[in-house]
């Protein structure tokens, strides 16, 4: 069974790899992950360290190029189950957008993330995580 302190680890991971991602912080975002570890976009898959941060890295410099915004994301209704070494989470995703200068926030991106999670070395981190948007 898994213990509250294995939850809160596990939540806190959530927020981490939100944080990362919102910072376009590569390698941080890519070491939240096991080695070998998947991140399966709709777009296609992203294994291991150096595509996980190339991702993150392609996804900032195409953000900078096109849209002039900063975006957050937020995720709600976590569920965690597992035991001491090993857990499946989901959770929903929200993706939010703001004009760098200003103006209103909008929605931009809603979908659900389906997630195995792996304990190594004491430390909670993504074996994968699922993208499904909509």
């Amino acid at each position: 069974m898994l213990g509250s302190n294995d939850r809160l680890a596990i939540i806190a991971l959530y927020r981490a790899y939100n944080a990362a991602i919102d910072a376009h912080d590569a390698a941080r975002w890519a070491r939240l992950f096991t080695e070998g570890g998947r991140f399966v976009h709709p777009s296609r898959v992203y294994e291991g360290e150096q595509e996980l941060a190339g991702f993150v890295t392609e996804r900032a410099a195409r953000l900078a190029e096109t849209s002039g915004e900063t975006q957050r994301h937020w995720n709600d209704g976590i569920e965690i189950t597992g035991d001491a070494e090993t857990a499946a989470g989901s959770c929903e995703l929200l993706v939010a957008a703001r004009a760098r200068d200003g103006g209103a926030t909008r929605v931009i991106a809603t979908g659900r993330y389906d997630d195995r999670l792996a304990k190594q070395a004491g430390v909670w981190r993504f074996a994968e995580r699922q993208l499904t948007v909509g």
